[in-house]
């Protein structure tokens, strides 16, 4: 079996999954399995990311089910009412509870707010409300002008490597998603992984306004698909650009452009494809 059985990597790289400590608290488990290879069969262990089922509810209304992994719940519930535009800020919650698999939210909102943010169709616009797993606010919210802050690509491949570098639980098992926020100064600002590309993005956006970070200075970079879901989340965190390793969906990139998000998918040095809003990339 190769030492790094779900990536090809290049010969330049010595630093295997095999040689890093295994980490207990990890939400990773052990199985056995066998590998099968042109003239020989073994039985294997290898590490299986965990996932579970989540139920998110805000001021005693269910909002949504999702899968995530079990870690990190405080961020995840944060980021999520942010990036499905229920709450501005990290400062209008006033606690998060953990109870199995309840995440259950109060926060210091207008009691409106709630139904409002619910998914509308507006039939004189596609993208007047983003197309999320439960539905964003409306998209006639604007990205900041593209001459508020300009990023270098070289701080889009230096947040690729941290991906690659720190996403110990994905070089374990293959079966995570990452996501970073950075500054235009290469800050790495926060880093998450998860089972769900969506819940890494809710969980890094959480993480950074849990810190009082100022999204509208920053990026995502992630390592997932860019969906409508990915530049919605990405609207409603108050980012200026998104970035992914992966290519982009066509919703993703029409709603990109109907609000001005500047999207950047393929980043692997030493290209990029920018696909919306290239003035805020020198």
């Amino acid at each position: 079996m190769p030492l790094d059985w779900h990536v090809e990597r290049k010969n330049a790289q010595n630093n295997f999954w095999r040689d890093e400590e295994r980490d207990s608290s990890a939400p990773y488990l052990s199985y056995k399995g066998v590998e099968l290879t042109e003239d020989s069969s073994n039985e294997i262990d290898v590490d299986v990311i965990v996932e579970k089922e989540f139920h998110l509810s805000l001021n005693g209304v269910p909002l949504a089910s999702f899968f995530a992994t079990p870690q990190e719940f405080e961020e995840l519930a944060v980021g999520f009412l942010i990036c499905e535009g229920f709450i501005d800020h990290a400062i209008d919650i006033i606690s998060v509870e953990v109870k199995d698999d309840l995440l259950i939210c109060e926060a210091d909102i207008c009691p409106d707010r709630i139904g409002k943010t619910k998914r509308n169709i507006d039939p004189d616009s596609r993208f007047d409300f983003c197309s999320c797993a439960i539905g964003s606010r409306p998209c006639k919210k604007k990205v900041g002008n593209a001459s508020d802050i300009r990023f270098d690509r070289k701080v889009l491949f230096n947040a690729v490597e941290h991906l690659k570098t720190d996403a110990k639980t994905w070089r374990r098992t293959g079966g995570t998603h990452s996501v970073i926020i950075t500054d235009s100064n290469r800050n790495i600002l926060a880093f998450c992984e998860d089972v769900s590309r969506a819940s890494a993005v809710d969980k890094a956006v959480g993480k950074a306004a849990l810190e009082g970070v100022d999204m509208s200075k920053c990026a995502i970079v992630a390592t997932g698909r860019l969906s409508v879901t990915m530049v919605s989340k990405a609207v409603n965190a108050g980012v200026s650009v998104l970035a992914s390793k992966a290519g982009p969906i066509n919703e993703g990139i029409d709603l990109a452009r109907a609000v001005g998000l500047t999207l950047v998918g393929f980043v692997r040095p030493p290209h990029l494809y920018v696909y919306n809003g290239i003035e805020r990339i020198i």
